[in-house]
């Protein structure tokens, strides 16, 4: 039998009682193994932020701890003491990890899930803004967990605010502020995460075109004339000067169709003597007429309100009351009672209240400005409506109407009876009442006091010039718009100011797709469908525009950049200093600029302004010499060197082409083929050419494009070319096709860089950025996205420059930088009826 010696009894006691005296994390533990290890879980933390650390408890002694799986990179486990602590350096789905507890009797595990989420991040490192133009809210790409709390530092630039809750960046900037650094943060009891964002404010826009978008209202008083287009922005104007005195939107009422019965129409505007009056959903504004300013503020939502004829006054009416107000604002005085659907006449000295408190069969009066009332006679029928001069008011009882003059004194004094075929929009002026249908298909013209059952009408409208119109009725005169639909728009003006004898004068207008029309006198205006503001004065002469209208194209280069606009007109500036150079009157909806600025090719496109034979014009800048033209289209592409011209047709022998500039010599003819080619994108010389097709949903084909090298075809590759990055590579988009009952489509995949081989040479990280300015061989502007991209290492799909300002597309041909384009140090695009310079370096 073996025996231990004495020597070895006294160390294994000794040992014993070493083991029993330590441990880790809990009480004495003897001679047992640790016992019920925790972990507070599961745990978030942000990347690149340093965690709290992460203790156990644990009972019992521990002598070592280990974990498994191995922690997100940049954490890490104590293996004395059990605290996970460290600064997470990579995103990591949420991991359950094993925490193992030992001593020499024993073990104990406990789990513990871990995440980390990526730090927040925004769509931009660099973002600018334009002075007076209200944010387009910015928001994080990946924000903090929810309950964050956000700062920046230093405070924004004047005007812009962070929301402490969720990150957005929003406001309007108030002055101008240089490129400088913000520190966003976001701190929740998970870390902090921040990330830096380089921000500049532009002094100013560049340009105010006046209108984008569809006039509906004009209105002449004097020398000043108050528009308003379909998107609620309008504008006050100096007749005499052009000057835009003030501007602003109000929004659109929901109540109000436009004549031809489509949308809605913005809430009204009225002008008169020296006062302008606009109204949005909270309040009315009083302007002064002389200058812009602001007179009042009339807070409130009333059924209806009406400017005094002279502009002396503001009426109101609601269910409660009717109030009438000083140009100031001053309560002149209110009246107790429902006016909530009353009709008012607002002279100069009088207020005259159809369908008012006092009821519906008589008219009651209301002197200004001392609010004292009288109730007339009670009239035949139901009231209608004021004539637009308030010498009469118009009552009917079915389709048999009265004509009251204003200060009728009896049931009986009136003019008529007469029964018309319809009241469709029944109203009046001077001698003259008519109905018409809206759209304008049908316009009669009655003279008061016709009689009779079917009177036959002092006016028709002929049926040439009645096809979908709009009529426009002044104190005066009838505007009746029409479409000629040749690239001209017709004006119809009926001539209301003969009491005996009616007059009409037709007239065709340079601006076509006519949508408004207003006239004081022998000053008269049409708008179209594309913001133009055409002055009747100049009609026979030179076309006199008092705004720019819609931005159709923009092209830039390094020193220079053009806008083409609605109203024929060309500007091209100095980009160096945004100075206007230079203005081109001739219609355009494509440009393109050589890189060396010297060189501008404008193709035609809108219908108003289709010519009878399409040409490109090539123009030499900055003398502004038309050098020579071509027969072509809207889809046109122009070499950086300025000596090759893309074109693509709908029709014809060619379905795209290449031609050198100036001689006009075919370079390049690509068939006409079941697929369409959408672009004809050239490199920097012109040798190379891409021609992406488009979809053909009855070949079931998908995208591709066909790539040219010095005229001859070199590789078909599959997807859209979007833009050549050197003379022999080019930004290539792929797309998937997805299906299901609900929809269809091609869908953006991923974007690549390929050789004029056909070859990839690298893929890189980007979103779907649409056709590209190409800035350097690593670097692309994305009109359609308006953000420049990195394509260095591949790219990472952030932008490096974006724009904090809403950006508005112009409607346009083929493909080209119509959205915006980078010009020198600026990017140059279209926010509404503003065109801003804003910089990016």
């Amino acid at each position: 039998m073996n025996r231990v010696n004495h020597a070895q009894e006294v160390a294994a006691a000794v040992l014993t009682l070493a083991l029993s005296s330590c441990g880790g994390g809990g009480g004495g533990g003897g001679s047992t193994p640790p016992s019920a290890l925790h972990y507070s879980t599961p745990q978030t933390y942000i990347v690149n932020s340093a965690i709290p650390p992460l203790t156990p408890t644990v009972g019992g002694t521990v002598t070592n701890y280990t974990i498994s799986p191995a922690l997100p990179a940049g954490l890490t486990l104590n293996p004395t003491t059990g605290v996970i602590s460290g600064t997470p350096t990579q995103v990591s789905a949420q991991v359950s990890y094993e925490v193992i507890a030992t001593n020499a009797f024993g073990k104990t595990n406990a789990g513990v899930a871990i995440t980390i989420e990526p730090g927040i991040a925004y769509g931009s490192a660099y973002y600018s803004f334009t002075s007076g133009v209200m944010v387009s809210k910015i928001s994080p790409t990946v924000g903090a967990p929810s309950g964050a709390a956000w700062s920046v530092t230093p405070a924004l630039p004047a005007g812009l605010t962070l929301d402490s809750a969720y990150g957005n960046i929003s406001g309007t900037p108030t002055a101008a502020s240089p490129a400088a650094s913000y520190t966003v943060t976001a701190k929740t009891s998970s870390g902090t995460s921040s990330v830096t964002l380089t921000l500049v404010v532009a002094a100013a826009p560049l340009l105010d075109v006046g209108h984008a978008y569809s006039i509906v209202s004009i209105q002449v008083a004097g020398s000043r004339l108050l528009t308003q287009d379909s998107h609620a922005h309008w504008v006050l104007w100096n007749y005499t000067t052009d000057e835009n005195l003030a501007n602003g939107t109000t929004g659109n009422d929901p109540y109000r169709v436009p004549p031809n019965g489509e949308g809605v129409l913005p809430y009204p505007t009225a002008l008169a003597g020296s006062t302008a009056v606009v109204q949005s959903a909270s309040a009315i504004e009083v302007l002064s007429a002389t200058d812009g300013t602001v007179q009042a503020q009339i807070t409130g939502m009333p059924s209806w309100w009406t400017l005094a004829t002279d502009g002396s006054y503001i009426a109101t009416g609601t269910s409660s009351g009717l109030t009438v107000y000083s140009p100031s604002g001053t309560v002149l005085f209110t009246r107790a009672g429902n006016y909530a659907s009353a009709v008012a006449f607002a002279s100069p000295t009088q207020l005259q209240v159809g369908l008012g408190a006092a009821g519906a069969n008589v008219i009651e009066t209301l002197a200004v400005p001392g609010g004292t009332s009288s109730v007339g006679a009670a009239f035949l029928g139901t009231f209608q409506s004021w004539f637009l001069d308030g010498g009469n008011f118009i009552t009917a009882t079915g389709n048999t109407v009265w004509i009251y003059p204003n200060g009728y004194t009896s049931q009986n004094d009136f003019q008529g009876p007469a029964v018309l075929p319809t009241l469709s929009q029944l109203a009046g002026t001077g001698n003259w009442f008519w109905t018409y249908t809206s759209p304008l298909t049908e316009l009669n013209v009655y003279k008061v006091g016709v009689t009779g059952t079917s009177p036959a009408p002092s006016y028709t409208l002929p049926a040439s010039q009645n096809a979908e119109g709009a009529l426009f009725p002044t104190p005066t005169a009838l505007g009746a718009l029409t479409d000629s639909g040749s690239g001209t728009g017709t004006l119809v003006v009926v001539d209301l100011s003969n009491s005996a004898t009616l007059s009409t004068t037709s007239y065709t207008t340079p601006p076509d797709q006519l949508t408004a029309y207003g006239a004081a006198g022998s000053t008269w205006l049409v708008g179209n469908t594309y913001g133009v503001l055409y002055d009747g004065a100049s009609y026979g002469g030179t076309p006199r525009y008092m705004d720019y209208g819609l931005v159709t194209a923009i092209a830039g280069s390094a020193p220079t950049f053009a806008l083409a606009t609605a109203s024929s007109r060309i500007l091209y500036y100095n980009a160096s200093t945004n100075a206007l150079v230079g203005t081109i009157s001739q219609p355009a909806s494509d440009l393109q600029l050589s890189a060396d600025g010297t060189v501008l090719a404008a193709a035609p496109g809108f219908a108003f302004m289709l010519a009878p034979n399409q040409v490109v014009d090539i123009w030499s800048l900055p003398a502004a010499t038309l050098t020579t033209s071509f027969s072509g289209s809207p889809g046109i592409t122009l070499s950086a060197s300025g000596t090759a011209l893309g074109e693509v047709f709908g029709s014809g022998a060619c379905a795209a082409q290449v031609i050198a500039v100036p001689s006009g010599t075919s370079q390049l003819c690509v068939p006409q083929a079941s697929a369409s080619v959408v672009a004809v994108l050239l490199n920097a010389d012109g040798s190379g050419a891409a021609t992406p097709l488009a979809y053909n949903i009855q070949a079931d084909t998908n995208y591709s494009t066909n790539v040219y090298v010095n005229g001859a075809l070199a590789t078909t590759v599959p997807g859209i070319v979007v833009g050549w990055l050197t003379p022999t590579t080019y930004l290539l988009a792929t797309y998937t096709f997805q299906g299901s009952m609900a929809a269809e489509g091609y869908y953006y995949n991923a974007s690549s860089i390929y050789n004029t081989s056909g070859a990839m040479v690298s893929s890189v990280t980007l979103p779907d950025t649409g056709m590209v300015q190409t800035l350097s061989e690593t670097s692309v502007y994305s009109p359609s996205n308006n953000a420049i991209y990195s394509l260095a290492n591949g790219g990472n799909g952030i932008a490096t420059w974006s724009s904090g300002s809403p950006q508005t597309a112009p409607v346009t041909y083929g493909v080209d930088n119509a959205f915006g384009v980078v010009a020198g140090s600026e990017v140059v695009f279209v926010s509404n009826n503003l065109v801003l310079a804003e910089p990016y370096q």
